[in-house]
């Protein structure tokens, strides 16, 4: 539930952003979430996961090369 609160929260805080478009996807694996995210042209993916609680990281994921990198919420653009 706590992932879920922050996975929304970063939802939230991205949604009002010039030139970003955020959509908040909680079913399924994570792996049918990249494919759905993946058919629909999403060139950055969010994720949060129970590491996010630890460390206060998230997951970047680049959909055109896959690369995944640990950032820090505090670095994403709100």
């Amino acid at each position: 539930m706590v992932c879920k609160n922050l996975g929304e929260s970063i939802h939230r805080n991205l949604c009002g952003k010039k030139g970003v478009f955020s959509v908040y996807d909680a079913s399924g694996s994570i792996g049918r979430r990249y494919a759905r995210a993946d058919e629909i042209g999403v060139p950055f993916c969010i994720t949060v996961d129970n590491q996010s609680l630890i460390d206060n990281t998230v997951t970047l994921r680049d959909r055109d090369t896959r690369e995944q990198i640990r950032l820090n919420i505090d670095d994403l653009p709100f």
